[in-house]
């Protein structure tokens, strides 16, 4: 299995460690939109964790789910740019100056 993401203060620390959920193994890209930080910060019910970018970690289902979901709709929203871009080109493509 990868290495564990690690969760901010220790009480956090020992909510998760004593969690009986199961773990799901994630891979969170790097790219150039979220290269700055070398974690993702992620969040369920009030308990925090950092999980690295870049490596295969084991995380709470809940948290990856969330992590999931996040991506996806990082995903959807960079589509709607990308259409409303073309869209743009096209209508200043048809004018005539």
């Amino acid at each position: 299995m990868g290495n564990k993401a690690t969760t901010a203060p220790e009480t956090t620390q020992k909510a998760v460690e004593e969690t009986t959920e199961e773990m799901v193994e994630v891979i969170l890209p790097v790219d150039a939109s979220n290269e700055a930080d070398p974690n993702y910060y992620c969040a369920v019910n009030g308990v925090a964790m950092l999980i690295p970018k870049g490596v295969p970690v084991s995380i709470p289902k809940p948290y990856a789910e969330v992590v999931l979901n996040a991506m996806r709709e990082r995903k959807l929203m960079r589509d709607a740019d990308a259409k409303r871009i073309e869209k743009a080109e096209q209508q200043r493509g048809n004018m005539n100056y």
